[in-house]
C-alpha cells in the first residue's frame, strides 16, 4: 500500500526481499478488503531500500525522471538527454529505485560534459576486452598534471605498458 492509498503489486520475490527481510513482513487480509483499495497508476513495486544496486549502476525513482549514476556510495545526476546518449549510457540499464534507496548515497556533481565520464566510471574501448577504471588518485599520486593531456584519435595505437601503481 502506498503513501497515496492505493495498492502496487510485487511481480516477484526478489523485489519484495529488496524491502522485507523476511517473510515475516506479510499480513493476510481478504479479497474484499483488498479490493477496497484502489490499483495504483504505476503496476509494481521499484527496487527497494534493501536492494544493492552494484557499483556503476544507473538508477530513477518513479516520481521523478532525473538519472543518476551511482559510484563510490555518490550519486552523480546525469543533466539531460543528450550528455546520456554522448557518453554512451544505455537507457537499458535504467532501475527504478524507491527514493529511500537514493537518499543513502551521497550528492556528488552532476554530469553535464559530454567529452569525459566522471571519476570511477568503468570503461573499455570498442574491440578490445580490457575494462579500465578511471582513477584519479593513482594519477595525482604519480604527480601527473590533469592539464597537460594530449587528445589522440583512435587510430594512433600504442600497446599496453606496465600497470601503474601508486608512489610509496
Amino acid at each position: 500500500i502506498t503513501t497515496a492509498c492505493t495498492k502496487r503489486p510485487f511481480k516477484n520475490s526478489s523485489t519484495y526481499f529488496t524491502y522485507f527481510p523476511t517473510w515475516n513482513n506479510v499480513r493476510i487480509t481478504t479479497e474484499a478488503t483488498l479490493n477496497t483499495v484502489p490499483n495504483d497508476t504505476l503496476n509494481f513495486m521499484p527496487a527497494g531500500p534493501l536492494y544493492d544496486p552494484q557499483y556503476g549502476a544507473l538508477v530513477k525513482t518513479v516520481t521523478d525522471p532525473k538519472v543518476y549514476l551511482l559510484l563510490n556510495e555518490k550519486k552523480y545526476w546525469i543533466t539531460d538527454e543528450e550528455v546520456f546518449n554522448t557518453l554512451k549510457y544505455q537507457w537499458t540499464w535504467i532501475e527504478d529505485i524507491d527514493q529511500r534507496l537514493l537518499n543513502k548515497y551521497t550528492t556528488a556533481e552532476e554530469i553535464t560534459d559530454k567529452t569525459t565520464h566522471p571519476q570511477y566510471t568503468l570503461i573499455k574501448y570498442t574491440n578490445n576486452a580490457k575494462v579500465y577504471r578511471l582513477e584519479p588518485a593513482i594519477f595525482k599520486a604519480l604527480g601527473f598534471r590533469d592539464d597537460r593531456i594530449v587528445t589522440v584519435s583512435d587510430t594512433e595505437v600504442y600497446t599496453d605498458g606496465d600497470v601503474l601503481d601508486t608512489v610509496e
